[in-house]
């Protein structure tokens, strides 16, 4: 039943990600959301919009939480979890056949390429 459950969830999900292709704010709020990292009282005017847009999210595609923590401990600035979660929203609102486009890929290196996100943008919008 569990396995079912999960299956259900990440179809629901992948369809998800189909209708926010291209809109990163909502990808970021998403991924954020979905990984209980927007539990705390919004600071500034990103992370209180980033709060609106995964609410509106949820209630329109009856989202629910994972029971999960992030965890932060150990981790250079680089490697936190808001970062990477980040470049994945990046990446899937701006490659919109990501893993048909990698699946044709004769060589490594193109794939590199296609995956090669920069993570300077949201360094700055996480500090």
């Amino acid at each position: 039943m569990a396995l079912l459950f999960s299956k259900r969830h990440d179809t629901l999900l992948f369809i998800v990600f189909a209708k926010l292709q291209g809109r990163l704010t909502e990808m970021e709020a998403l991924f954020m959301g979905q990984a209980n990292m927007l539990t705390t009282t919004a600071v500034d005017g990103y992370h209180k919009e980033v709060q609106q847009r995964y609410t509106y999210l949820k209630n329109k595609f009856k989202l629910s939480n994972t029971n999960h923590r992030v965890q932060f401990a150990q981790l250079r600035l680089s490697n936190f979890p808001t970062i990477r979660l980040g470049q994945l929203a990046a990446l899937y609102s701006e490659k919109t056949n990501l893993f048909q486009e990698l699946l044709h890929h004769n060589h490594l290196d193109q794939s590199f390429r296609t995956l090669k996100m920069y993570t300077e943008p949201l360094l700055e919008k996480a500090l």
